[in-house]
């Protein structure tokens, strides 16, 4: 009985919080007052029958859900939904997998060309991913296109993309519109969509021909398509004249006629490349034709005259001059010929005219052997070490140093009585140097100088009046020199060091007066002072006139 009970209470308990349920429902989604549906107390009472009218909703919505395959809309009280599936955006609950207002998170929105498969917004009528519906995806390399899934790489209507088609009786073929000229040269498409032609194979007018063949087809030279024209003749790939075989190696004559190692195409005929080495009419290269007076050599036209001089053809092609020989007149000639050939005199043809004489392969004259060291008075006439060769003479150079004829060199004369003195010529009064003191080599020593031609001591400038203290300093009128300085005269009548004359020193007390030293206490005439005269009978005694 009381289990029966029990079960009636909370029977009654679930119906009332169905009820309670609804009423809040009903009154959020009229009213939006979510502040109403709020509790205004927290009391554990009021809390703990909240939390369970909330879980007997969500249970009787999973039930609901179950057995209709469908999740309500409507959140629970706690803004939750009642499916795991679905998520609470902007008061309600959605799938977001599939809802185009809110695909993939509630801030997303599908445009209205798009629809939300598995939470992304997809365009049905071009993805090939999700075509006509989702999740529905274009195989085998077709493209979406309208909702359907089509081969672009021969559909007519969608040739390459959507919407391209091939008009004017032109075919899909690869994704490009292709007309029945396309197929005439292309190598993936010879004569119909998809006839490739084999390696080694071109596709020319729709069939596939061996490339060989264009090498000599003249209606396809080189190329489909290249006529030959002319009576131009198909050849290796080229349209070539008659002429053009007379002078190609590889064509000498006729197409494929190669000229072998060593030998030259020549007017149709292969030639051996020596023979032009000396042909007139192919000299050094075909149709070079050598002129009136030249001569093919090495296969250059030469005139006759440069073999009267060219060393490696010296009076004919191919004579070489060798060991150091030069070619002269059609001659090889050895170089000391040159020396002395006054027709060849230092190089041939240098003719030496005048009188002059070949000599060291140069055109000397007479007076060129009056100075020459190497030829002195005569060719090959050598002036040894010390000698200079002086009027066709070999002298000693020591003899330019005192020679007034050839003063310090050959023909430099002295002249207006001067002599020539270490190799200068100069004035008798120009000998004041040290070395040569008034006459050539006479030579100052022990410390003396060279001063007016004369080798003096340094003590004998003390006393000279012209040369007073240094060479050429000369006392003026009324000095004298004394001890290397320039002295008045009127010095001399006072000066005790020098009275009367330079060194002449007043002593015993004794002063100088009027250039005499006196006796200043005795003396009569200079009592007490210099020109004090004691008068009449009066006498010096201790410097006063008594």
């Amino acid at each position: 009985m009381s289990r029966l009970v029990l079960t009636l209470v909370l029977l009654l308990l679930s119906l009332t919080t169905l009820v309670l349920g609804s009423l809040d429902r009903r009154g959020g989604h009229h009213g939006h007052n979510h502040a109403a549906r709020t509790p205004t107390t927290t009391s554990p009472e009021i809390r703990s029958r909240q939390l369970t009218r909330e879980e007997l909703v969500r249970r009787h919505n999973a039930v609901t859900s179950r057995t209709t395959n469908t999740c309500p809309a409507d959140p629970l009280p706690s803004q939750k939904c009642s499916c795991p599936n679905l998520t609470f955006c902007s008061g309600l609950c959605y799938d977001l997998g599939v809802t185009n207002s809110h695909c993939g998170s509630c801030s997303t929105a599908c445009s209205p060309e798009q629809t939300c498969c598995s939470g992304n917004c997809k365009n049905l009528h071009t993805d090939s991913s999700s075509c006509g519906a989702c999740g529905r995806a274009c195989t085998g390399g077709k493209i979406c296109c309208g909702g359907t899934c089509v081969d672009a790489s021969s559909s007519c209507d969608n040739c390459g993309s959507c919407g391209l088609k091939c008009t004017n009786g032109k075919s899909c073929c690869a994704g490009s519109c292709k007309g029945s000229s396309d197929f005439q040269s292309d190598n993936n498409n010879c004569g119909s969509c998809g006839h490739t032609c084999p390696s080694g194979t071109t596709c020319c007018g729709g069939t596939c021909k061996s490339s060989s063949l264009f090498q000599s087809d003249c209606d396809n030279c080189g190329a489909c398509g290249v006529k030959c024209t002319g009576g131009k003749t198909c050849c290796g790939g080229t349209c070539k004249a008659s002429s053009d075989f007379s002078s190609d190696n590889n064509n000498c004559g006729s197409c494929g006629t190669r000229c072998g190692t060593g030998k030259t195409c020549c007017g149709g005929t292969c030639k051996s490349s020596s023979l032009f080495d000396s042909d007139n009419n192919n000299c050094g290269s075909c149709g070079n034709k050598c002129g009136s007076g030249q001569t093919c050599c090495g296969g250059q036209c030469k005139s006759s005259t440069l073999f009267q001089s060219d060393n490696n053809n010296c009076g004919s092609c191919g004579n070489k001059c060798t060991n150091g020989k030069t070619c002269c007149g059609g001659t090889c000639k050895s170089s000391s010929e040159f020396g002395s050939d006054c027709d060849n005199c230092g190089s041939c043809g240098n003719k030496c005219t005048n009188g002059k004489t070949c000599c060291g392969g140069s055109c000397k004259s007479t007076s060129d052997f009056t100075s020459d060291d190497d030829n002195c008075g005569s060719c090959g006439n050598k002036c040894g070490v010390g000698k200079t060769c002086c009027g066709g003479t070999c002298k000693s150079s020591s003899l330019f140093q005192t020679d007034s004829n050839n003063c310090g060199k050959c023909g430099n004369k002295c002249t207006n009585g001067k002599t020539c003195c270490g190799g200068t010529c100069g004035a008798a009064s120009e000998l004041n140097d040290c070395d040569n003191c008034g006459s050539c080599g006479n030579k100052c020593t022990n410390g003396k100088e060279c001063c007016g031609g004369t080798c003096k001591a340094s003590s004998d400038f003390s006393s000279d009046s012209d040369n007073c203290g240094r060479c050429g300093n000369k006392c003026g009128s009324g000095k004298t020199c004394c001890n290397g300085e320039c002295k008045s005269t009127t010095l001399f009548q006072s000066d005790c060091e020098h009275c009367g004359a330079c060194g002449n020193k007043c002593t015993n007390g004794k002063t100088c007066c009027g250039g005499a030293c006196k006796d200043f206490s005795s003396d009569k005439d200079n009592c007490g002072t210099c020109g004090n005269k004691c008068t009449g009978s009066k006498t010096c005694s201790g410097g006063r006139c008594k």
